[in-house]
């Protein structure tokens, strides 16, 4: 009977391992896989009028990033980013989270007072300022903007060549 139990514990062994090998393969892809949903954070009707220069003194952190995922949550979505490069400010951990407010069917564009987030796009730039919760607050009247062609003479001017992001441990 002994003998038995044992093969049976192995038999469960053998089979119960591949399925959860296979679920977390599942859930690792589709927790990856690119989401089109698009969000924007701190919808304005209009911005006050600030200077670049305002814009980096203002700013806790300014760097590039593409999004990386966009999770839908109830009435809002996270933005997950992956940062590129680091103009100023320290960015703790492996990506910059915003959490934004839920808008379908935006664009992001310069004449919009919005910025919108969508996985999939060329990178943004962006100018944060830091949460107690170790997320960020964003704009577009912060000077955030999707990034296009690069940096325009005046922001190489005042931000200079950045560093590569390196992640820092929280």
């Amino acid at each position: 009977m002994s003998n038995s139990l044992s093969k049976h514990k192995l038999t469960l062994y053998y089979v119960g391992l591949p399925v959860a090998v296979v679920a977390i393969i599942s859930l690792v892809i589709m927790m990856a896989w690119p989401v089109k949903r698009q969000v924007v954070n701190q919808v304005t009707s209009a911005c006050p009028e600030t200077t670049l220069t305002d814009q980096v003194a203002a700013a806790d952190v300014i760097a590039t990033g593409t999004v990386f995922m966009v999770v839908p949550e109830a009435g809002h979505a996270l933005v997950i980013i992956d940062p590129l490069r680091v103009y100023r400010g320290q960015i703790i951990g492996a990506d910059i989270r915003i959490l934004a407010a839920d808008v379908a069917n935006l664009e992001s564009s310069p004449d919009s007072n919005q910025l919108n987030f969508a996985s999939g796009q060329s990178p943004y730039l962006l100018f944060l300022k830091a949460s107690p919760n170790g997320q960020y607050t964003n704009s577009h009247c912060f000077g955030s903007r999707l990034l296009g062609q690069g940096l325009t003479t005046a922001e190489q001017q005042l931000l200079g060549e950045g560093t590569p992001f390196v992640p820092v441990a929280k």
